[in-house]
């Protein structure tokens, strides 16, 4: 594949300057910093209107290496559960190394861990669609997310073994602001470890009554986009960022797992290639903030001093 050919994209920005406020006893905010760690993954639901999940595929990469790889099921026949087992034990003969196979209540304790308590980048194309596969319940998004809608994905079985909702686990909340950006973020949870409540940069490293770890999350499509100034497909962005990737007709189920696993490979190294992409702006804005190039444009802003832009 070629590289992709970067072009120069005209940014206007409406800037309003404000005065600058001088106080003694602000707090200096250190500049935010990519995690190390990335959670990377991609969901695959039933082709109807309710789009319950069937099955998906993670990786969990800390400095440009996959620590781990897993594959995840739900409401999947008895054939269907057995062909993920018969692939998974195919591949660590073949291979050597281990896919680990899970169910999506033990996914999502592998997602808790590295989403909120790690704090990974949480990574997929299209991200709010996949997380919405794989929630318990929804409802109407309050405070902030007013407008969005609110996902409970942690559960618990009580006594009678019936599926509850977490209440001591965070929900995530998604308000869309058009078809190719969203906010996404964490809830605030009952009873926080005392871990949780350390702000990222915290010149002190003591917990704050009363913080939120709002989560890190990216979508490809919106940092593409924000990028570029184009809405790509996810095939057409890894096309025009020089990464390989071809859907090919799944005949039988160890061809089409082994497509979903190479869509997370392609979604890892386009996540790469985005983030060294917006690395060569010479401007303090978190990839998970750039929701379009008027993002871009206002950063470069700040960076020159001019506040109270919006």
């Amino acid at each position: 594949m070629t590289n992709p050919e970067i072009k120069s994209l005209p940014i206007g920005v409406r800037v309003f300057p404000a005065p600058a406020v001088v106080d003694g006893n602000m707090r200096s905010k250190k500049p935010w910093q990519l995690p190390e760690g990335m959670l990377v993954f991609h969901t695959v639901a039933r082709n109807d209107a309710a789009q319950k999940l069937l099955m998906g595929s993670y990786q969990l990469i800390v400095g440009g290496h996959t620590l781990e790889e897993g594959l995840f099921y739900e409401n999947l026949s008895k054939p269907g559960r057995q062909a993920l087992k018969d692939y998974v034990a195919s591949y660590s003969a073949d291979s050597g190394d281990q896919i680990l196979l899970l169910n999506r209540r033990e996914f999502l304790k592998v997602f808790f861990e590295l989403a909120y308590k790690a704090r990974c980048l949480v990574i997929a194309s299209n991200l709010p669609f996949h997380l919405s596969r794989l929630a318990f319940n929804s409802a109407p998004a309050r405070g902030y997310f007013a407008g969005g809608f609110s996902l409970g994905l942690w559960t618990y079985r009580d006594k009678n073994d019936r599926e509850r909702l977490n209440g001591f686990r965070p929900r995530i909340c998604i308000k869309y602001i058009d078809n190719k950006r969203a906010f996404t973020g964490f809830t605030a949870r009952n009873s926080p470890d005392p871990e949780d409540l350390i702000p990222d940069g915290s010149p002190c490293g003591e917990p704050e009554p009363g913080y939120r770890f709002p989560g890190y999350f990216l979508d490809l499509r919106t940092l593409a986009f924000a990028l570029t100034d184009e809405v790509y497909s996810f095939e057409a962005a890894c096309e025009a960022f020089g990464v390989e990737y071809a859907r090919e007709p799944a005949l039988v189920p160890e061809e089409y797992i082994a497509d979903i696993r190479r869509t997370v490979v392609a979604s890892a190294e386009l996540a790469a290639k985005l983030l060294v992409e917006l690395a060569k702006h010479p401007i303090a804005l978190p990839p998970t903030q750039a929701f379009s190039p008027a993002s871009l444009g206002k950063a470069y802003l700040r960076a020159m001093g001019i506040e109270g832009t919006r």
